[in-house]
């Protein structure tokens, strides 16, 4: 479909879209229009130039349990393209799209972002920016997780991030398993400055700069605090001084429970019940029960809002797994990525 010049906001509702071709927008085109999308899956499209699985030239759409997987671009924007727009992604799933330049993901050019509870797993891009590539842009993200994206060439930067010239405010933010070519395998900054609180980066990989890589020639200045970069190869931070022991920062294991398999989305980067991330986050937060906030996407206010699925029943946010004698009374979700299972059903 192609939305354009609308002055209402429309809503598209409940359906799948795959197998569209186009050069730019394979799956959707959004000009100028501001929709609301609930419920939508779509795959398996593909885009000669941006923007494989949706494509956004201004206007304000809205994206509101949206899967957007298995897309591809030869230009940017394996999963997701927003050029002159402002976006709100709220319980999204951005997976498994490639791209052969920028984004395999998501690439924003020029843009505002709303990300709340996204999930941007499995995405590749040829260049830089496997999970995410933002150029000029800004976006607020929150209880958002980058797992195991990747920039593939030698030289590509940004296996989890590549911010160029952006600033955006990251609040309990889980990037983690992602692999770069060339340098950033968690975050590459080039003239960027974003702002990182309640942030973990664990376990990511590059040529250089395995956690947060700051261009030696053209660096920003991040801000950094209450976060966690620990366990990345070779190193955790390139370009910058290590923050760890200021400002709240630590270099302490999350104790994942489970990254035993090939595919991403059945990762469980839940903290482990003994993780030492637990209640350290900044003072100013709180998790749902009204303790301190934990550090990583499954703290803070939010920890308790993921619905992946849309079947209404939240996934436990609490450290540690998932609770059967306890957690189904509460209403919580032991698969939030299935909507066939819920609280007593397969949990």
């Amino acid at each position: 479909p192609r939305m354009s010049q609308h002055r209402g906001r429309h809503l598209l509702q409940g359906f799948t879209l795959t197998g569209g071709f186009a050069t730019t927008g394979g799956g959707v085109m959004i000009d100028g229009a501001s929709p609301t999308l609930v419920d939508v899956v779509v795959t398996g499209c593909a885009a000669h130039n941006t923007g494989g699985g949706i494509h956004v030239t201004s206007g304000n759409p809205t994206l509101d349990h949206v899967a957007i997987r298995g897309n591809t671009a030869d230009g940017e924007g394996g999963g997701l393209y927003v050029s002159g727009a402002s976006v709100t992604l709220t319980n999204v799933v951005v997976s498994d799209n490639l791209v052969m330049s920028y984004g395999g993901g998501i690439a924003m050019q020029s843009s505002s972002a709303v990300l709340d509870h996204v999930l941007v797993a499995g995405n590749q891009a040829q260049r830089a920016g496997g999970g995410l590539f933002m150029n000029t842009s800004s976006a607020d993200l929150t209880n958002v997780a980058f797992l195991d994206n990747t920039s593939l060439a030698g030289d590509a930067d940004g296996g989890g991030l590549y911010l160029l010239q952006a600033s955006p405010v990251l609040t309990n933010v889980t990037v983690a398993g992602n692999l770069a070519g060339g340098r950033g395998g968690g975050l590459y900054l080039f003239q960027a400055s974003p702002s990182l609180l309640d942030v973990l980066v664990a376990g990511n990989e590059a040529g250089e700069g395995g956690g947060i890589c700051n261009d030696m020639g053209l660096p920003g200045f991040p801000s950094i605090a209450f976060c966690s970069v620990t366990g990345n190869a070779p190193d955790e931070y390139l370009g910058m001084t290590d923050p760890t022991g200021a400002n709240g920062n630590v270099a302490d294991a999350p104790e994942f429970l489970d990254l035993s398999a090939t595919d991403p989305l059945q990762w469980d980067v839940h903290l482990g019940a003994s993780s030492t991330l637990i209640d350290v986050g900044s003072p100013s937060l709180d998790d749902p029960d009204g303790t301190r906030a934990d550090i990583g996407s499954w703290g803070g206010p939010g920890a308790g809002g993921w619905d992946l699925d849309l079947d209404g029943h939240p996934s436990w946010w609490q450290p540690g797994p998932y609770d059967p004698g306890t957690y189904p009374g509460q209403g919580w979700d032991c698969d939030d990525l299935d909507p066939a299972v819920g609280p007593g059903s397969g949990c």
